[in-house]
């Protein structure tokens, strides 16, 4: 039986060269988080694993979304039963998973500083208890909403082109309090974090290399300085970016609950087929995680294991042989490397810089400011 509703709304219609090259970068977007994904996993840092899952996974939604409703011609549209039923129970689930892991990121870092959360030799049951706690942390309220998910919808799905399957949350108080709240608390909680962090190392730069060994984080001095520079750019960019988003997802207008009139069959479960012109902006909603897992590459897909592991697949693929450099060890590489290439690099490396502030620390603390070349 047809279940469908169409609109047809006179107006913009799709951006062609965003249906061409959206899907395009969403399966780019979904490659390159590879091997930042395989290092943090490698390290154990659930928080920064979550949130490279979610982002992953939102990717796929809007490659596959984007693959098969790619116009305005509901003629030739597909329902998206069960794709869809799938989609909208988790979409913004997702969006939830990125805040809550970003809020266990800084935390993490900001609770180097704290003693009663880490020491020199943690057992297997701490390590136990910490893990549980991260996942209850970064989780929990997604997986919540999930579950209460049909309370608060007030139809099955619809579908827009590019963007795809979209759910229609209701707008009272049970939207308000189970979905909208978390969102800002979760950004707050990172902001208060993120503080305590530089606090933190503000606190301690005069023994950082000690505080870092004693703490048993197994973090670098270097590691650690560039961890904290990450997580305070991308809150500069994620906080007013939320807070947008968060104003745009305002209940308005904003009506009491009923569940009777809310779940009726007639009208909850009709799939809308909505036009472009209605919103013609939706078509672009999957460029913001992108965008994430693009900067998620450019913070962490160029360390020097992950070098390592590109040359070494260009190698397998042949290209050994026209650029024989790439079968050349780190260590021969870094002798020949060029003065006028290092001198240029410097005046880029934010971590380097930021290292100078913990100098003094680094002398007279005798402790070594680094483990590893493959934590840089």
């Amino acid at each position: 039986m047809d279940n469908t509703t169409t609109t047809d709304t006179p107006g913009t219609g799709v951006d062609q060269v965003n249906a061409i090259i959206f899907p395009i970068f969403a399966a780019l977007a979904i490659i390159i988080v590879y091997m930042p994904a395989y290092d943090f996993f490698r390290k154990r840092n659930f928080a920064m694993c979550s949130m490279i899952a979610a982002v992953t996974l939102m990717n796929l939604y809007c490659f596959i979304n984007a693959i098969i409703w790619r116009n305005d011609d509901f003629d030739t549209w597909w329902d998206g039963q069960g794709l869809c039923d799938i989609e909208v129970n988790t979409r913004y689930q997702l969006s939830v998973v990125l805040m809550s892991s970003m809020a266990c990121f800084t935390k993490n870092l900001a609770d180097v500083f704290n003693q009663d959360s880490y020491s020199f030799m943690e057992s297997s049951a701490t390590k136990r208890r910490k893990l549980i706690f991260d996942i209850l942390f970064v989780w929990g309220v997604p997986v919540f909403q999930v579950a209460i998910h049909y309370v608060v919808t007030a139809g099955r799905y619809s579908i827009i082109p590019i963007w795809g399957c979209d759910d229609s949350l209701d707008n009272s108080w049970p939207f308000l309090v189970f979905y909208w709240i978390p969102n800002p608390i979760f950004t707050l909680l990172s902001g208060y974090y993120a503080i305590r962090m530089l606090i933190g190392l503000h606190q301690h730069r005069s023994n950082i290399s000690s505080t870092l060994a004693s703490s048993g984080s197994g973090m670098s001095t270097r590691y650690f300085v560039k961890l904290s520079i990450i997580a305070c750019s991308l809150l500069v960019i994620w906080i007013p970016c939320e807070g947008y988003w968060l104003y745009r997802q305002v209940p308005v207008p904003f009506h009491s609950y009923d569940w009777k009139s809310l779940h009726d069959p007639v009208s909850w479960n009709p799939i809308l087929f909505l036009h472009s012109s209605e919103g013609p902006f939706m078509q672009y909603n999957g460029w913001p995680s992108v965008a994430l897992s693009a900067m998620i590459f450019s913070y962490f897909g160029f360390n020097n294991d992950a070098t390592d592991k590109y040359r070494s697949w260009l190698v397998k693929c042949g290209l050994g042989k026209i650029w024989p450099s790439l079968k050349e060890p780190r260590t021969q590489r870094r002798r020949r490397g060029s003065t006028v290439a290092s001198h240029i690099s410097s005046h880029f490396d934010l971590v380097s810089k930021a290292m100078h502030y913990f100098t003094p620390s680094r002398k007279s603390s005798g402790v070594p400011s680094s483990t590893g070349p493959s934590e840089a």
